[in-house]
């Protein structure tokens, strides 16, 4: 029999083992705890299985609004909400209207943006690179290109080994010398 998290709204697939129970009850007990959700929605990760997929990132969401500062949150919002996407896209026509479709690809779009304006968001090419996919999805094929093309830009410094915006080589040889003279 599957379990219910009622406090959560949230339903499980399988019946919660005594680990589990006891991430719903520390959410009982504190509803408004981040690091309490994060538990039950990494938990609920780690084993597709155990939850539906819009379930997983109903946590996760919470999650961050909990803790809108913290962006390892965000970044797994990111994960969840792109699974769930990718989840419901594989569906048989009848389990995936539209309407749904369309408010997941604007979520996944809405995560990324905001994951992007992180530091470390701004330097990663892997979210450029799915930001152009999220807006090729809702349609905007301009901010799409504009964002495979920073993923592209943000690629060739890594490949040569150095930070994205890092100094050439040779304006490091310059400083040194400058430095020595």
């Amino acid at each position: 029999a599957a379990a219910t998290a009622p406090s959560l709204n949230v339903q499980f697939n399988k019946p919660l083992d005594s680990a589990a129970e006891s991430l719903v009850r520390a959410i009982d007990l504190n509803p408004t705890s981040a690091d309490a959700h994060r538990a039950l929605a990494s938990w609920m990760t780690e084993d597709t299985t155990r939850s539906p997929a819009s379930t997983v990132s109903r946590v996760w969401r919470r999650a961050v609004s909990l803790a809108p500062q913290d962006s390892s949150l965000r970044y797994e919002l990111v994960n969840a909400v792109g699974f769930e996407l990718r989840h419901t896209m594989a569906s048989t026509a009848e389990d995936r209207p539209e309407a749904k479709l369309k408010t997941l690809r604007k979520r996944w779009l809405a995560a990324l943006r905001s994951v992007s304006e992180l530091e470390g968001g701004k330097y990663s090419p892997n979210v450029f690179n799915n930001l152009g996919t999220a807006f090729r999805l809702v349609g905007k094929d301009r901010a799409s290109v504009r964002a495979y093309r920073r993923a592209a830009s943000l690629l060739t410094p890594l490949h040569a080994g150095l930070q994205p915006d890092a100094p050439s080589p040779e304006m490091l040889r310059d400083a040194m010398a400058q430095l020595s003279a």
